[in-house]
């Protein structure tokens, strides 16, 4: 079980820079659908997490 995971948009890769310990799947300017497409199928192989901290934008 992984402590931390970290997905999402620019402020999930902001917070990763502060969260050292977690594993991140992030990239600034991504959408919702964009991140699925991505990362799902790895974001998946991760869980099951201990604490999850998602940012991800509709657009």
């Amino acid at each position: 079980m992984l402590e931390c995971l970290v997905i999402g948009d620019s402020i999930a890769v902001g917070i990763s820079h502060f969260c050292k310990e977690c594993v991140t799947y992030a990239r600034t300017g991504w959408t919702s659908s964009q991140w699925n497409k991505q990362y799902l199928q790895a974001f998946n192989a991760q869980l099951p997490v201990k604490s999850l901290i998602i940012s991800l934008g509709k657009r």
